[in-house]
């Protein structure tokens, strides 16, 4: 018993000192200036009664850009068909011939 009592009054001593450490280790020093702080820009809005910019025109019809994308998933079918045809390694990692691979 006694020495339950000896291990817990020396922790509770440990502990005691350490918090004093600690809180004068995290105590700002009087002699040294502070850094002031900068005032923070304002943070955009998400949602706001400002009207926003006009959309951006296209630059190419619609008609045209899903042709392109068509296109594109096309090639990548018959790739992935041809793969599938003969497996080998070398074809899985090659590139496509179409212009929107990435």
């Amino acid at each position: 018993m006694v020495m339950i009592l000896a291990i817990l009054f020396t922790s509770l001593l440990v502990m005691i000192l350490s918090a004093f450490a600690l809180n004068g280790a995290s105590s700002p020093v009087q002699g040294e200036p502070r850094p002031l702080k900068e005032p923070e820009a304002p943070r955009p809005q998400f949602f706001s009664n400002q009207p926003g910019r006009p959309p951006a025109t296209l630059r190419f019809p619609r008609e045209f850009i899903l042709s392109q994308i068509e296109r594109h998933v096309r090639l990548e079918q018959a790739a992935a068909e041809e793969f599938l045809g003969v497996p080998v390694a070398d074809r899985l990692h090659c590139h496509t011939s179409s212009p929107l691979r990435i």
